[in-house]
């Protein structure tokens, strides 16, 4: 989660500061995740909690400077083509409640 929660951090910037239709770089969360190099399996969470709530509170300092017409501004992602600052938020509001729920799915052992 911290990881992509980096991601949206840099993705906000982008969206809010640079040419309408810059690109957004989407990344394989899957390869990351599998990757031994980023050792999710063997390194301290406490890390990844400080990161995600660190650039998460650095967002919520950009969206309270935003005006409504901020919501109107795009980036092409990628894999999703065009992405505003209103898919921004709507993407990542829920962002760490749907890895809770992940995580109690992993627990019970369902999919």
């Amino acid at each position: 989660m911290a990881d992509s929660e980096a991601q949206s951090y840099a993705r906000l910037r982008r969206l809010l500061a640079e040419p309408a239709g810059s690109v957004i770089q989407g990344y394989d969360e899957g390869a990351w995740a599998e990757s031994k190099n980023l050792g999710y399996e063997e390194l301290d969470i406490a890390n990844s909690f400080i990161v995600t709530i660190s650039v998460r509170n650095a967002s919520a300092d950009l969206i309270r400077r935003m005006s409504p017409s901020d919501l109107e501004k795009f980036g092409t992602h990628t894999e999703r083509g065009k992405f505003t600052v209103a898919d921004w938020l709507k993407a990542y509001s829920n962002h760490p409640f749907d890895h809770g729920a992940q995580l109690e799915r992993a627990i019970k052992g369902l999919p």
